[in-house]
């Protein structure tokens, strides 16, 4: 274990195998990595005022990356397994990915231009909301809004048990 190479311990502590902390940092467990942050778990790096905690996370400033290899930029969030979010963006569950200003939840979702994607395997990924109701083989959406208000959706809308067709046939009218 390593310490602030500063020669300042006040507030470093590194503790487990091969984890080193510097600048106020905590590193406990195994290969962690804390700069003025927390390193948790196993092969964690975590910087400036950010939390890495789990297996093969990495947060950069004032960020979270929990779970098992989540990427998390400034300012944002990645939990689960394998999501990456961008720039004050928020990906959670399975393999999601969130661009800068947008949020990712599910599986294999993509949110891109501060758009929000939940569901699985979303094909859309620029639109202001979109459900995903794709699958590994084919991605694919059971509904999306736009940023400029047009909707879309892929089966048929019904309201209070009524249905009223499908959005592509009431857009025709």
């Amino acid at each position: 274990n390593t310490t602030d190479d500063l020669g300042n311990d006040k507030g470093v502590f590194a503790q487990g195998i091969s984890n080193t902390a510097k600048l106020d940092g905590f590193a406990q467990g195994e290969t962690n990595s804390a700069y003025n942050s927390l390193a948790q778990g196993l092969n964690n790096k975590a910087s400036t005022w950010s939390l890495a905690q789990g297996r093969d996370n990495t947060s950069k400033s004032t960020s979270l990356a929990q779970g098992i290899g989540n990427s998390a930029d400034y300012w944002s969030l990645a939990q689960g397994s394998y999501n990456s979010s961008q720039l004050y963006s928020m990906a959670q569950g399975n393999h999601n990915i969130a661009s800068n200003y947008s949020q990712a939840f599910g599986t294999n979702t993509v949110a891109t231009n501060t758009g929000m994607a939940i569901g699985y395997y979303n094909k859309t990924d620029s639109a202001a909301f979109v459900i995903g109701n794709g699958d590994s083989v084919i991605r694919s959406d059971a509904f999306i809004v736009y940023h400029d208000g047009s909707v879309s959706a892929a089966g048929k809308i019904s309201a209070n048990g009524v249905e009223l067709g499908s959005l592509s046939s009431l857009n025709d009218a």
